[in-house]
């Protein structure tokens, strides 16, 4: 009985921690964070560094928007439309440091890009 009463009690927090985080949204007032939930940019980590849309807005809990419910969805691309503009066909796009063909395209990353084909320390492939 002890356990399942555990698994129960783990369960229920947990549950109410995901939920809790599922209202976290940015605004300049708890109101204004609850209004108009669709333009609202959620923050689920409940700091005010995720609220980088509008500089004026703090992140806000226990707002009436819901993640779950599909609410401030335009925001979560955000922090890839900071990304370089690349031609993602180039050749030099796709060159990577590996001593074979295969650790290359497993280990793509971007500490391992090599545009030039140069700087590696094995085999580029």
């Amino acid at each position: 009985k002890l356990l399942l009463y555990f698994i129960i009690y783990y369960l229920a927090n947990t549950i109410a921690i995901a939920s809790a985080q599922d209202n976290f949204f940015c605004g300049t007032s708890w109101s204004d964070a609850s209004s108009n939930c669709d333009n609202r940019q959620p923050c689920p980590s409940a700091t005010d560094d995720e609220c980088s849309f509008a500089s004026d807005h703090v992140c806000f809990g226990d707002t009436t928007c819901s993640i779950a419910a599909g609410n401030g969805s335009k925001f979560k691309y955000l922090a890839l439309s900071n990304l370089p503009n690349v031609d993602y066909y180039a050749a030099s796009n796709k060159k990577f440091c590996g001593s074979w063909y295969g650790e290359a395209g497993d280990m793509c990353s971007i500490g391992t890009h090599c545009p030039s084909g140069a700087g590696c320390s094995d085999v580029r492939h």
